[in-house]
């Protein structure tokens, strides 16, 4: 029989259906009427006007209400092997079938599933598989299970080697129950809920994948978070929770775990990081982080704040961290501000660091009370470092910045074999071009190792001579104190006082006592020593000199005391000074007046009083 232009209950119409079957003897009463066996075949079958393909096979009708159907819907290029049970009377089926499906004969699903749902994916080889559906209450579905595998397909734009999922699918909810998901390279196994209706969903995944991979699933905040990380080669290793409404970022929940190895971050290179991860709305965490760098180690957390109405605005960055760190390490890791202070430091081994604080982004958000600006704490202790290439020992020291000003209190540190102590303050924007504002005290330096250390410095380096190898350890630094204001890449811009008190037991043997000495052997004065040992001062930095005035430089030693009142300049190192010599003991009070002159290396003497005597210059 050739039947034309049928209707199924209303959903489903064929154009012809193709049946074959053997009519039962009318006349024999005893015949059985059920079950009638039919083949059937048919054209286009069409389900609320979308073409589903064409069917053959065979047909049993077991009563008025039952049927039995085994056969296979055909497509172009695929098929469904179908194995049914069909209740008229209640409107009801329950289908079984096994699945190849080519991308090209997608359409024919458009009448089940909705077009923009297929359109997420792409596939190159076909999707085989099994399943189970039922259908009720006018044949509507009620429930599908599904089991199937593909390869090299795309699935909203991440390319994906092969995919093995099973699941259930409802009327508007659709139950990924499990997937393995193979990448190039990586594995990422977890399950899905998606609602079909509001688009809500809640994701679940756990495996080895490089975040760039899974980009076009996560949105913009994904690519944040990844943005300063660089891969060697090795994936992560993670385990996700996500809950949210595709394409609204408002409504996205994600807590999960990852572990990276030999990768780098801001730049920094470490070999192993692990940590937590917390995501909602304009807001993102990792916390419980533990790295474990080439140089160091560190653990804390960093945040990230979004803008309220504008979704790809990131307006702060929140960080504490603690550990061990190189300061170029850290100086990477905590942003621009913190790798001005630290970029002059070197260290032989990390430091032992603990640090917190805020960025905020070009444009801040308006806020009530104070005002925004980037604030951050860092506290550090160091054994072996030098600063300006000055070497010293056992640092420790409390940073605290805010907006364009850092201060740091307290500063301790050894240094020649002395301890210091004091506080800076630099201010990024100063209007006097003197930023750095420094108070420091040192104790018991020794004065060999301190000039040789500073000579060091290519700030200090021009202005003072390194002494001879000798290392004179007699000679030391009782007291060294300054309060000063300037530029710490000009040490010619310094403005304050200080104060010193110099003990050396050799100090006759220095450059300029030397040359007093001799100019002192052809006066008429009593035999005494000028073996002298200690030199005191208080001083000003001022106009690029350093200024002894209102109380003299005192050298003294067991017979002898020199007083001096003048300046040096700091660029020049020219020498202008009154020096006075007093021999103690005796009842004259100033024994000798002399000008000191010429350079703080070729230091000029210039003697204009002898006992109460006129003397000129010496030829």
């Amino acid at each position: 029989a050739k039947l034309e232009n049928i209707l199924f209950r209303k959903q489903f119409r064929a154009t012809q259906v193709h049946v074959n079957y053997q009519i039962p003897d009318l006349q024999d009463s005893k015949a059985p009427r059920f079950p009638i066996k039919a083949e059937v075949s048919t054209t286009e079958i069409l389900y609320e006007g979308e073409s589903v393909g064409r069917f053959i096979g065979k047909i049993q009708m077991l009563n008025l209400n039952q049927l039995e159907l085994l056969g296979t819907m055909g497509l172009k290029n695929s098929y469904l092997a179908l194995d049914s049970s069909i209740r008229l009377d209640q409107k009801s089926a329950k289908v079984s079938s096994r699945i190849k499906l080519h991308q090209s004969d997608f359409h024919h699903l458009m009448a089940f599933i909705p077009r923009k749902y297929l359109e997420y994916v792409q596939f190159r080889n076909p999707i085989e598989g099994s399943l189970e559906a039922t259908l009720s209450n006018g044949w509507k579905p009620e429930q599908a299970r599904f089991s199937l595998s593909t390869g090299q397909l795309v699935a909203a734009d991440v390319p994906i080697t092969k995919l093995q999922t099973r699941g259930t699918y409802v009327p508007g909810m659709l139950d990924i129950e499990s997937f393995a998901i193979q990448l190039k390279p990586g594995l990422v196994k977890g399950s899905l809920k998606q609602n079909l209706r509001n688009l809500d969903y809640r994701l679940l995944l756990g495996g080895e994948f490089f975040p760039s991979q899974v980009n076009p699933w996560m949105q913009d905040w994904w690519d944040e978070l990844w943005a300063r990380f660089k891969f060697k080669g090795l994936p992560v290793y993670g385990n996700f929770s996500i809950e949210g409404r595709w394409n609204d970022l408002s409504r996205r929940d994600i807590y999960g775990s990852a572990v990276i190895h030999s990768a780098s971050y801001k730049g920094v290179p470490f070999e192993k990081v692990s940590g937590k991860l917390l995501g909602i709305p304009k807001y993102t965490e990792l916390f419980d982080l533990n790295a474990k760098f080439n140089t160091g180690d560190a653990k804390g957390e960093l945040a990230w704040v979004f803008h309220p109405t504008e979704r790809d605005r990131l307006t702060s960055q929140r960080f504490s961290l603690q550990g061990k760190l190189l300061p170029s390490t850290a100086g990477k890791l905590f942003g621009k501000e913190v790798q001005k202070v630290v970029q002059d430091f070197d260290l032989k081994i990390p430091a032992t660091v603990e640090s917190s604080g805020v960025f905020y982004g070009k444009n801040p958000p308006d806020h009530i009370g104070d005002s925004v600006e980037d604030a951050f704490a860092i506290s550090c202790k160091a054994d072996e470092l030098a600063y300006h290439k000055v070497p010293l020992r056992k640092l420790d020291m409390f940073l605290h910045a805010k907006g364009d000003e850092i201060s740091i209190n307290p500063l301790r540190f050894e240094f020649a074999n002395g301890n210091a102590s004091g506080w800076l303050k630099y201010k990024n924007k100063s209007p006097d071009n003197r930023p750095l504002e420094v108070s420091l005290k040192i104790h018991d330096a020794h004065k060999n190792t301190a000039l040789r250390h500073l000579a060091k410095s290519p700030n200090f380096g021009d202005q003072i001579t390194a002494p001879n190898n000798e290392n004179n350890e007699k000679a030391v630094f009782e007291t060294f104190e300054v309060k000063a204001k300037g530029d710490p890449k000009d040490i010619t811009t310094f403005v304050g006082q200080g104060k010193f008190d110099l003990f050396d037991p050799d100090l006759a043997k220095v450059n300029m006592l030397s040359l007093l000495s001799k100019e002192l052997t052809g006066l008429t004065l009593p035999l005494i020593s000028y073996r002298f040992n200690r030199m005191k001062s208080d001083f000003v930095l001022n106009d690029k000199k350093l200024v002894i005035a209102e109380k003299p430089l005192i050298i003294s030693g067991p017979a002898a005391k020199v007083e001096a009142t003048g300046d040096i300049h700091l660029k020049t190192q020219d020498l202008d000074f009154i020096v006075k010599l007093h021999p103690l003991g005796l009842p004259l009070a100033n024994i000798l007046e002399m000008r000191l002159g010429g350079k703080l290396n070729a230091p000029l003497w210039n003697p204009s009083t002898a006992s109460g005597r006129k003397r000129g210059p010496k030829n």
